[in-house]
């Protein structure tokens, strides 16, 4: 499904909030995510542009346009006689590593496209400065981008894109007008009756004004033992550590039930190759009992979660 201007789609609720909280910011660049990547192995900057090309005409999102339609609501579509350009450039290494901060430049919504590609070759190789906006883009999505990326490089077919963010986003539509939407609310509201939000974490009150800052600790384990312990219980990675955090919060705040929130990727198997804005983010309720074990808690707690991603279209 390839939406014209004529025929455009919905946004997500996810993309619709990424757009909105964009064009109300006073950084027009809060949502770029940008990479430069040194392409090591690749010495034709002319044959990755090619392969850029490949990406571009595989993927339609990678040229959407947002506009609002008659009701002031953002759509997108995607013209595919007008496909973003794959520019190239040649410069030094002091050159570019001085203009990457020019590179990152503010996208036009209304006319302009949302993603922007460079081709780079300077003494030292060549690189790839991808530029996309968060409202079509994700982590998982960049995985799939490098992965196409180097399969058209090579000169091997892509894989196929089950599902386009357009589809994506037009079944999303469909089903949050359908009664499914009404029985997702009620799950939630059952899972979170009674619950208490309202928090904010406290400004650290020493020295001469409020401040805040991160903490990082070592959890005291490495990570392929945590992954391991994770499979040898039945447990995606996910879980312990959101108990953990859970359990902090919790003494931190001196309440045995709390709500916060996590992200969820949002992907089922077939979006395997989607590149698209998926992840959702999700409540999750810790409520400590005298006397449950660790083991309870994180089972618990893996049973809700399962609970919030099938029913995440609410």
């Amino acid at each position: 499904m390839i939406p014209s201007r004529a025929n455009p789609v919905p946004l997500s609720q996810t993309q619709a909030g990424i757009y909105i909280s964009t064009v109300q910011s006073d950084q027009p660049t809060i949502y770029h995510l940008p990479h430069l990547h040194f392409m090591t192995g690749v010495d034709d900057p002319e044959r990755l542009a090619e392969a850029m090309r490949t990406i571009v005409r595989a993927y339609p999102v990678l040229s959407a346009t947002i506009i609002s339609n008659a009701e002031g609501m953002p759509v997108m579509y995607a013209d595919q006689d007008s496909l973003v350009e794959v520019e190239t450039a040649e410069m030094t290494e002091e050159q570019l590593h001085s203009s990457y901060d020019s590179l990152v430049r503010p996208f036009d919504f209304e006319s302009g496209r949302i993603s922007r590609f460079i081709v780079i070759h300077t003494e030292k190789g060549v690189y790839l400065f991808t530029d996309i906006h968060h409202v079509i883009y994700d982590g998982l999505s960049h995985k799939a981008f490098m992965e196409q990326l180097d399969r058209a490089y090579r000169g091997l077919p892509l894989e196929e894109e089950p599902l386009s963010a357009f589809d994506v986003a037009a079944r999303e539509a469909e089903l949050r007008e359908s009664p499914e939407l009404e029985a997702q609310h009620k799950t939630f509201a059952a899972l979170l009756e009674g619950c208490n939000p309202a928090f904010d974490l406290m400004p650290d009150m020493n020295g001469e004004s409020e401040s805040f800052d991160t903490l990082t600790m070592k959890p005291g384990i490495e990570a392929d033992e945590y992954r391991k312990w994770c499979a040898a219980h039945g447990f995606p990675q996910s879980i312990p550590a959101t108990a953990a955090a859970g359990i902090a919060l919790s003494r931190f705040y001196r309440r045995d039930d709390l709500t916060l929130a996590t992200i969820f990727h949002g992907r089922e198997r077939i979006h395997g190759n989607t590149i698209s804005m998926m992840v959702r983010t999700l409540p999750v309720r810790i409520t400590l009992t005298p006397g449950e074990s660790i083991g309870s808690l994180l089972e618990g707690l893996k049973r809700q979660q399962k609970c919030f991603r099938e029913n995440s279209l609410y």
